[in-house]
Parts: structure tokens; C-alpha cells; sequence
């Protein structure tokens, strides 16, 4: 995965990246509770032959283990089934609408790779949605900065970042993670990919 920028367009999406609406056909995620919800789906090679979906499983009760405040600025792993990670073969949306997402269905356009913004001091805050790169964070707390630091120095990358495309460019229905700066991470091991994934 390289650095860039994802945009949202305006546009349904059939097949490869796209977030929101229906999950693609046959792809579910492990644990599917009256929670459970599709989120998005990249692409993993430049074969296109394999694509990455994610589903979420939270809500927003303060007082709920699965809430989205309660897990706020933490590491997960893939035991926690808040988010789960999905590897397929490419597949188009689903007319199902079994774990369809709260967000109106949109296609995502990925640009040409870029360097990482360095932002100075004090400076304006650009957080891209993007896949690839280093992470940006929205509020910065050590507390979830620096296990995130951990985890590169542990071999993970950053797969991808999601942040909330803002009121104008918001698609129809609730964005899962608030204004919150979403990051998955990965590593390659000899048991195949291990999942980290937080927000912030």
C-alpha cells in the first residue's frame, strides 16, 4: 500500500472501492450481531483480484461496552469484533440488505501517490483520508499516539486512514466513527495478517 489521498464522489459504485450502502455479494464478517454494519471495501492488489471490506459493531450508548466513546483513543485487535476485517475476492454489491450500512451507498476514487503532508507548528490541520503513509491524528492524545508509535516499531503498517469527509461532503446517514480519525493496521506473519485499529 503507498501513500494517497481517497475522495468520496457522488456516485453508486458496483464493484471495487466504495463505502456505504449494501456489503458485497457472499461477504460477511465473522460475528454479525443487530450491531453489525458495512462499512467499506479497497482494494488489496493491483491485480484487483482481492479487496478488503470492513464491518463496524458499535453503538452509542456511554454506558455500552461496544460504544463508540467508551473505545475511543485505543488500540484494538481482532479479537474485538468492533470492527472486522474482511479478505475476498472482488465482488460487486449485494442486493441484500442483511448488515447494509447506515450510509447512503458512494464509490471511492483513489489519487495518484503522494508525499505525506508535513504540517508545521500551530499550522492548519489536513487529515486526508488516504491509504498507505503515516497516520494523522484529529486531537493527538499521547495515550493513543504512542502505542500506534509501538505498533510500527512492531513491523505494522498503516492500511488505510478514514476521516469524516465534513457536513458538505458527507454522504446521507451517520458516519460510525463521529469526527473521529479512524486507522487500521496490519501485519504479515507466518499465521497470515494481523489486525490493529483504533481511533482518535
Amino acid at each position: 500500500m503507498k501513500p494517497g489521498l481517497t475522495l468520496f464522489t457522488n456516485s453508486t459504485s458496483l464493484a471495487l472501492p466504495r463505502f456505504g450502502g449494501n456489503a458485497p455479494v457472499g461477504v460477511s464478517p465473522p460475528i454479525v450481531n443487530s450491531l453489525t454494519r458495512y462499512f467499506a471495501t479497497i482494494v488489496l492488489d493491483l491485480e484487483e483480484k482481492q479487496e478488503l471490506s470492513l464491518f463496524t459493531s458499535m453503538d452509542y450508548d456511554e454506558g455500552s461496552p461496544t460504544s463508540l466513546w467508551v473505545n475511543t483513543e485505543k488500540i484494538h485487535t481482532a479479537d474485538c469484533s468492533l470492527v472486522q476485517c474482511v479478505i475476498h475476492e472482488c465482488a460487486s454489491r449485494s442486493s441484500s440488505t442483511s448488515c447494509a450500512s447506515d450510509l447512503r451507498g458512494h464509490a471511492l476514487e483513489t489519487e495518484a501517490e503522494i508525499s505525506d503532508i508535513v504540517v508545521e507548528p500551530k499550522g492548519p490541520l489536513l487529515l486526508p483520508s488516504k491509504i498507505g503513509g503515516r497516520p494523522y491524528f484529529y486531537y493527538g492524545q499521547p495515550k493513543y499516539v504512542a502505542p500506534i508509535n509501538d505498533l510500527f516499531s512492531e513491523g505494522y503498517i498503516l492500511i488505510l486512514q478514514f476521516t469524516y469527509p465534513g457536513p458538505k461532503e458527507a454522504p446521507k446517514g451517520e458516519w460510525p466513527f463521529f469526527d473521529f480519525t479512524f486507522h487500521l493496521f496490519a501485519k504479515e506473519t507466518s499465521d497470515g495478517i494481523t489486525w490493529r485499529y483504533g481511533w482518535g
